[in-house]
């Protein structure tokens, strides 16, 4: 709503941003989104700048010229946000070369620049006797930065909260080239606004964050994974509550799966199964978990399926499961996400009357992370002809359907452009006017992520 474009031609800004950092025309491997849903932009080129300062230089230039920047970490947002749309000139912003990596032992804190990825962030916390708070399927892609910027969870938010529960400072740079650093890396800062907070799920819109610091937690010296089927989708939030009862902060992930996800990934045993549930519990030195996995076991009812992954290989192969089991999705045919949170006990509750709603060719499964109420609602379209069916009344359902129940239409991938409409139609205007003028503060000339 703000911007009027300067004409001005790709090359010109290729010209122009160069003086700053490595700037070429945008292939396919930028400008078109993992899904492969929005087209290339034939006017794009993408920036990588390799510190905060050359950040500062390019966002100064664009705001100045009035050209659109979209900040670009891992290239694995599934919101069409890390994108530019339509063909006018835009200047992709890649942060994967700000890669800085600096662990606090005695504060247990990590810095990380924004284009490390989170596999590293990871390794590099455990080689220092910590856990780094997010994991995720994404991990070897995905970047520290990307995953601020979207408030990303993953698999551990039932233990450690979602990557807002564990910033503790940022730097970001503004549209007109100011650079702002927020929080000094305390646990307790109460002074003035926290506005890291901000940044975190701002998705790009209102500016880029080029480091983060993490608070770091404990390393387990072990976990026991366990995997429990279950005949009917409403025994899961029991199987929960016994878990999170028995086990309490030692409960490190609960994700679920349903027939049809299994069935997708071959995993599926017999057609009694409705569900399986993959539970870690992690173990520490000095809290051992024999007794409580007794307890577990002698506490859920008897028709519970509960098996222990016996090898670090059976673990693997178990986690491998949820954690390939988007891709496969996404190999059978056009397939739509749905990112959605309720109450634990909604958890199933929009999944079946989906698949009422389509032909059997369309397959519909839910998954995800049971223990903070994320369910990923999938549709795969394989036959290819229900886009139109799927885009119109059955996206209507699922959002007003979650609106009813109370939920959210984004847990942790965000708005980004695809669920725009649906944001602006269920968000309370004035929540809505707040962040225009959040945005307009911001971001005066409206060159952020637009």
């Amino acid at each position: 709503q703000f911007l009027y474009f300067i004409a001005m031609s790709s090359a010109t800004v290729i010209r122009e941003l160069s003086r700053f950092a490595k700037t070429t025309p945008a292939s396919s491997q930028f400008a078109v989104d993992w899904l492969r849903k929005v087209p290339q932009n034939p006017n794009a080129v993408v920036c990588h700048p390799a510190s905060t300062t050359a950040v500062a230089d390019v966002l100064r230039w664009c705001s100045n010229h009035k050209v659109p920047v979209v900040p670009q970490g891992g290239y694995t947002g599934l919101v069409q946000g890390s994108v530019p749309h339509g063909s006018d000139i835009a200047v992709i912003l890649s942060t994967r070369k700000l890669q800085d990596c600096a662990i606090d032992v005695s504060e247990q804190s990590m810095l990380c620049g924004a284009g490390l990825t989170l596999a590293h962030a990871q390794d590099s916390a455990a080689a220092s006797g910590f856990s780094f708070p997010l994991d995720m399927g994404s991990k070897h892609s995905c970047t520290v930065g990307g995953n601020a910027a979207t408030n990303a969870g993953g698999i551990h938010v039932v233990r450690f909260g979602s990557f807002r529960s564990n910033i503790l400072a940022a730097t970001a740079v503004l549209s007109c080239g100011s650079v702002v650093k927020a929080g000094n890396g305390l646990r307790k800062d109460n002074t003035g606004y926290d506005l890291k907070q901000l940044w975190v799920g701002s998705e790009g819109t209102l500016g880029v964050i080029t480091d983060v610091a993490v608070a770091l937690h404990p390393k387990a010296t072990g976990r026991t994974t366990l995997r429990v089927q279950l005949a009917d989708l409403r025994e899961v939030d029991t199987l929960f509550s016994v878990a999170r009862a028995t086990f309490g902060p030692l409960l490190g992930a609960f994700e679920v799966i349903d027939a049809a996800g299994l069935g997708a990934c071959g995993a599926l045993e017999d057609d009694s199964v409705a569900v399986v549930a993959i539970v870690d519990v992690l173990e520490f030195a000095d809290a051992p978990v024999h007794s409580q996995l007794e307890q577990f076991s002698a506490t859920v009812p008897p028709n519970f399926d509960v098996r222990v992954a016996e090898s670090g290989e059976s673990q693997r192969r178990l986690w491998e499961l949820r954690e390939t089991l988007p891709v496969k999705l996404a190999s059978m045919g056009p397939i739509y996400k749905f990112d959605l949170s309720f109450q634990r006990e909604h958890f199933f509750d929009i999944v079946p009357k989906v698949r009422e709603m389509v032909p059997p060719s369309v397959l519909v499964t839910g998954y995800g992370h049971f223990g903070d109420g994320n369910v990923h609602l999938n549709i795969v379209d394989r036959a290819g002809t229900q886009d139109a069916h799927i885009r119109g009344p059955v996206t209507d359902f699922i959002y007003s359907r979650t609106a009813t129940l109370r939920g959210s239409i984004s847990a942790e991938h965000g708005i980004g452009v695809e669920k725009k409409a649906a944001f602006h139609s269920l968000c309370q205007p004035q929540q809505l006017e707040m962040m225009r003028q959040i945005k307009q503060c911001f971001d005066p000339t409206g060159t952020m992520n637009p």
